[in-house]
């Protein structure tokens, strides 16, 4: 075996951070912590023979013993001949539709034509789509519904300011709508509940934090490879979406003071999609932030704060800090 090579697993993918870093196994849905030190030992002898790594750390052979036994363990590595025969997966990031998400605040049903949801978003390829519903107006919500009976769109999330007794009438009509995927009351005066059963969410944040939460804990982390791939090159939390205003105008996010046209106006949606301060803010990856771009997770971080830059800034930055502090490497106390 000395004289064969070794190489991880295509799956299992190493992060640095500014202590520390991990080894991601996509395909078994687990994060190993390691030291930095042992990901640049990975990266620089993964093509040589195992002999030339226990001669070079000839001092540390029971410590080194400890790490292969670890690895093949876990089976993060493969032991072999030819490592030819397992090459690395490519980063290739294809997403062939122009959209993913939509978040559509609604005042009034009218700002929007039906062919808006019946055809326009399909065209776009939206997956899913986010409806702020202002007013709490249960007729729009109907309608809505019955616009998109046709759609192509995969999930719909309700987002609804907290009103007594509006629980009742949402779950009916969540138990008829199986592609309403779940509810999310905001402005709830006491602290967050869960219906797991139903995927009804309280919260009592304000909905510009609702929208735009940074992560809780590690169970937010998506271990997922077409995330990671797509995070080398773009926010994952941003990527492909767009804010619609209650009077259609079309924005990056629910705070962005400019206006991008409006959905009243199919070129303008086109347009949008090609102007280059959309398409920068969407290219905003974790490694141009402050922070993020030191923390070992943030390739499988689902983090959707808005990031901000100052002129005379190199890296983008959060108007609040996350909970997990990778300088320490550890995750803030709840209160």
């Amino acid at each position: 075996m000395i004289n064969k090579k070794f190489i991880l697993f295509q799956c299992c993918i190493p992060i640095k951070g500014i202590n520390n870093g991990v080894i991601v196994d996509f395909q078994r849905k687990s994060i190993y912590k390691v030291s930095n030190q042992v990901i640049d030992i990975l990266n620089e002898y993964k093509n040589k023979k195992l002999l030339n790594l226990f001669f070079d750390f000839r001092l540390n052979k029971d410590i080194l013993k400890k790490y292969i036994r670890f690895f093949l363990n876990n089976e993060l590595i493969i032991i072999t001949e030819n490592i030819n025969n397992f090459p690395a997966i490519e980063p290739i990031y294809n997403k062939p539709y122009q959209l993913e998400i939509v978040t559509i605040e609604i005042l009034e049903l009218s700002s929007y034509s039906d062919s808006f949801f019946e055809k326009t978003l399909d065209k776009l390829g939206v997956k899913c789509l986010r409806l702020i519903i202002r007013k709490n107006i249960i007729s729009n919500i109907e309608q809505i519904l019955k616009y998109l009976n046709y759609s192509k769109v995969q999930s719909i999330t309700l987002f609804l300011e907290y009103e007594k007794g509006l629980e009742s009438i949402i779950k009916k009509i969540k138990r008829q709508n199986p592609r309403l995927a779940s509810i999310i009351f905001y402005n709830f005066k006491t602290k967050v509940k869960i219906i797991k059963n139903d995927l009804i969410y309280f919260d009592p944040l304000p909905l510009e934090k609702v929208l735009y939460k940074g992560i809780q804990g590690s169970n937010d982390f998506s271990l997922n490879l077409n995330i990671y791939i797509e995070s080398l090159s773009h926010n994952v939390g941003f990527n492909k979406t767009l804010f619609i205003d209650s009077f259609g105008n079309i924005k990056k996010h629910i705070l962005d003071e400019e206006n991008y046209g409006n959905i009243s106006n199919e070129f303008d949606i086109e347009d949008a999609l090609k102007n280059e301060s959309i398409i920068s803010f969407w290219n905003i990856t974790k490694d141009k932030i402050q922070t993020c771009k030191d923390c070992e997770f943030r390739h499988i971080c689902t983090d959707n704060r808005i990031p901000f830059k100052k002129n005379e800034d190199k890296y983008y930055s959060h108007s609040e800090s996350c909970n997990y502090n990778p300088y320490i490497n550890k995750w803030l106390e709840k209160s």
